[in-house]
């Protein structure tokens, strides 16, 4: 049997989801953010189910 006290698992106001409840703060957004990127794949199939595949990303982002 389980020592202590456990949540029970069918109530929905568990602790884990306290996070998703709003804190009463008022958050104001006054700053610009931009995200450029490219992603770029090279794969190539052999024989027998066999391949390779090389992956590569440039990513810059920037909020100020």
């Amino acid at each position: 049997p389980p020592v202590g006290d456990l949540p029970d698992l069918e109530r929905t106001s568990a602790q884990v989801n306290a996070w998703d409840q709003t804190s009463g703060l008022l958050l104001v957004d006054r700053s610009e953010a931009t995200n450029t990127g490219v992603e770029l794949t090279v794969d190539h199939h052999f024989a027998r189910a066999f391949f390779y595949q090389l992956n590569g990303t440039w990513y810059d982002s920037r909020y100020g």
